[in-house]
């Protein structure tokens, strides 16, 4: 949902006519302007409940530059088949170390996949086994630079203290977390003289690599399916004593933010211990609808999203 620039008029005729649900069962989306992301609870509420299978794509070029007077009304049936795609499977993805459930329901949902017409291909990532390695060297640089502003004097929590010194200190000793500390020293670290280099440097350049391997990957195939996690969903609090076990949690995900493209996670099944699984499905930068598409046609074809978990 996009700022949304109008005076109030506009806008609340643009909240009570946001979506409309036409008889063929596809979901109508006015397009006037640009939206606001309070708008977004209001969109929750109206699609809930509802098979969202109708979307709408405003590329950069429509929007123009610098003009919200966009009007467009467009609706978009997704497929209820994936005739016609090629879907990629990465062998890198199902290594030593993935869940053997995880493993099970992910081809079955890939079989799935191919039942309802997708020619499944495999494919090679090569460089996909640096990514988190990488990932976690780049994000933590970039929240010890972005998290710097956090000092208590412009905006956010500010701690009481006698003077200036102490309440620099205090208002991020008390207002970040453990994990958000651990990634600012870590970044500091890396971003720090004699280690740029070394590291985060180098990471840039595997980071490179990486895209470059999807690159390739989607020049013959239109996206990837894998799973979303190597492990089942884990307990709240179950492995926050150790924190490298959480960020292998991310191997297969952290590789679509360093890359640069989209990623859409569907639920495909449950353990025999009733803990949720995910397929998931990859496509190239701006190649959402694509992606959108082919996980409607999943859930169409499956009732996994419909079911949840025993808590």
């Amino acid at each position: 949902l996009f700022t949304f620039l109008a005076d109030r008029k506009r806008l609340e005729k643009m909240a009570k006519d946001l979506f409309k649900v036409v008889a063929d069962g596809t979901v109508k989306i006015p397009i006037t302007g640009r939206y606001k992301l309070a708008d977004a609870e209001k969109a929750h509420r109206d699609l809930q409940g509802r098979e969202t299978t109708g979307m709408v794509i405003l590329t950069e070029g429509e929007m123009g530059a610098g003009s919200p007077e966009i009007r467009r009304e467009e609706t978009h049936r997704a497929a209820r088949d994936l005739k016609g795609l090629k879907l990629g499977l990465p062998k890198e993805y199902f290594v030593d170390g993935l869940h053997p459930e995880v493993e099970q329901l992910t081809r079955a949902a890939v079989a799935q996949c191919r039942a309802l017409g997708a020619e499944i291909v495999d494919v090679e990532l090569p460089h996909s086994k640096y990514g988190i390695a990488c990932y976690y060297v780049l994000a933590p640089a970039e929240a010890s630079a972005n998290l710097a502003r956090y000092d208590g004097v412009r905006y956010g929590f500010r701690a009481e203290a006698e003077d200036l010194q102490e309440m620099y200190e205090q208002t991020r000793a008390q207002g970040f977390g453990a994990e958000v500390k651990r990634r600012v020293i870590l970044g500091t670290y890396v971003l720090s003289s004699g280690f740029h280099d070394a590291y985060y440097l180098r990471a840039q350049k595997v980071r490179t690599l990486i895209r470059r391997d999807f690159d390739r990957v989607f020049a013959r195939c239109d996206a990837i399916l894998g799973p979303v996690t190597p492990s089942p969903a884990f307990r709240v609090g179950e492995k926050t004593a150790d924190p490298v076990q959480m960020y292998l949690g991310d191997i297969f995900t952290a590789n679509v933010n360093l890359a640069g493209i989209c990623g859409l996670s569907v639920p495909c099944g449950f353990t025999t211990g009733g803990l949720p699984a995910g397929l998931h499905i990859i496509g190239p930068a701006f190649a959402d609808a694509r992606i959108l598409q082919i996980g409607a046609a999943y859930q169409h074809a499956t009732e996994w999203h419909k079911q949840q978990p025993k808590i």
